[in-house]
């Protein structure tokens, strides 16, 4: 398969180049674009150099930020004349970095994405600025939203034609409050989408909130903290300074834990994962803070890729000041926090 919907290009038919968007190859896709650039109308010779001073062309150019096909929309020429007059009159032309970042902050990369079940939809892809500093130094902040990320974070590493690398970490959850508490934190403005349900014939995709974030610094953070791609099934424990465990085992509980009440006398605590060595070496770390090593469950029939171990209601007191002790409203999930309070106001009733 060519691309998701695609066998070959719409265009020209071959499937030797790359696939890029819109069903085209690369180079249908760069003779498309240039062609989109072109489509305005032109005006006749010497209107657009009357028009292209000097002054106005610095003013539009370098002060509002406009891009050489918008100018020259204005001045009824294309592209290439304008970048002629920027270098006549010795005006810096951006770097594709720069003319990028603009592009981004004015909505106007496009693309239409489609889903595993064939569903398109209009992307406009972002400028996304979030503290950059933040996977650089630990703190309870950073450790929670890594234990989240650990549980229902990705990262996809996508490499062009040339071999560079582009990394995209992307985070979805059922609950939007999770979503939106992951970016708070971050200081992050990216985009939350949603997914409604999709029913197929052999399977169902539930409702989801989600986001993703194309950035290479971002991504080698992580990386540099043990998130690999395609990690469920492999990943190990990362190297977290003590005072963070805490932090960290929150996320991870928000993330794939479960907490629930059996005939609200009994409390059931469990953290789980794909990983055996993940969850084995989590059990010793959770020891190590005063909890009982415990049997790890799962890792057959239908539970073969899900590990897991249990706490139950003589450690769940222990377990709730473990995670919760002086921590803020916006680093744990509600949900689940509110449980353990409707446990113990039951327990003391």
């Amino acid at each position: 398969m060519w691309s998701r919907k695609y066998n070959k290009c719409v265009n020209c038919g071959t499937a030797d180049i790359r696939h890029v968007a819109k069903g085209l190859c690369r180079k249908c896709y760069t003779i498309n674009t240039e062609a989109e650039h072109k489509k305005h109308q032109r005006f006749k010779r010497g209107v657009a150099d009357s028009y292209l001073t000097k002054e106005n062309i610095y003013n539009l150019y370098v002060e509002k930020g406009m891009s050489l096909t918008d100018i020259g929309k204005l001045a009824g020429c294309t592209r290439q004349n304008v970048h002629y007059k920027l270098k006549k009159y010795g005006i810096e032309t951006r770097t594709k970095t720069n003319a990028r970042t603009l592009a981004l902050d004015k909505g106007k990369i496009k693309t239409i994405r489609i889903d595993e079940f064939g569903n398109e939809a209009e992307i406009v892809f972002q400028k996304i600025r979030y503290n950059v500093n933040f996977f650089k130094v630990w703190s309870a902040e950073m450790a929670y939203v890594l234990g989240l990320i650990y549980t229902d974070g990705n990262l996809y590493i996508r490499k062009d034609d040339f071999g560079y690398e582009s990394g995209i970490l992307s985070f979805a959850q059922k609950d939007k409050e999770l979503v939106e508490k992951f970016l708070s934190l971050m200081e992050c403005d990216a985009i939350i989408r949603f997914r409604e349900e999709v029913v197929q014939k052999n399977t169902t995709a539930g409702e989801l909130y989600y986001f993703s974030i194309a950035n290479n610094d971002l991504v080698n953070d992580l990386r540099r903290l043990g998130v690999t791609p395609q990690k469920s099934l492999n990943m190990q424990f990362p190297e977290i300074p003590d005072e963070f465990i805490r932090h960290y085992v929150r996320g991870l509980f928000d993330g794939d834990g479960s907490v629930y009440l059996d005939y609200g006398k009994y409390i059931r605590i469990s953290l789980l994962s794909g990983s055996f060595n993940f969850i084995d070496t989590l059990n010793n770390k959770l020891s190590k803070s005063g909890f009982p090593l415990r049997k790890i469950y799962g890792g057959y029939a239908h539970q073969k890729n899900a590990h897991y171990i249990r706490y139950v209601t003589e450690h769940a007191r222990a377990f709730f000041n473990f995670i919760y002790r002086d921590v803020s409203e916006l680093m744990y999930y509600t949900r689940k926090h509110q449980i353990f309070l409707d446990y113990f106001n039951g327990e003391c009733n």
